[in-house]
């Protein structure tokens, strides 16, 4: 995940972030954005943790509605959700379209 010490230097530096995945983060995007004059950074990805596993960053499905909510009231462009599915025991490779379709269950028919 981005942290936001380095917050400055992504949003001068990438057109695309696509770990979004807290309040403090979007919080020091705005700091950041309301402070510096050449942002590079027009889209935002939100991160999600599809598979609810704690060593992984993301924020959990039922909190999506409420994030991205927040994430609208600044009026952040989300192009969209990047997801990180669950690891399956003993299937090493995932179902063709396996990430998409949990992504979409995470997303309950929202277009973003």
């Amino acid at each position: 995940p981005l942290q936001t010490n380095k917050v400055k230097d992504a949003l001068t530096l990438f057109d695309t972030i696509q770990t979004i995945d807290r309040k403090k983060l979007v919080d020091e995007i705005i700091k950041v954005s309301n402070k510096i004059k050449n942002i590079k950074t027009k889209n935002y990805y939100i991160q999600i943790n599809i598979g609810s596993e704690s060593q992984k960053s993301g924020i959990e499905k039922n909190s999506i509605k409420d994030f991205y909510d927040y994430m609208l009231s600044y009026n952040i462009h989300i192009e969209g959700l990047m997801c990180i599915p669950r690891r399956r025991k003993h299937d090493y490779q995932e179902p063709q379209g396996y990430a998409h379709q949990e992504c979409d269950d995470a997303s309950q028919g929202r277009k973003i």
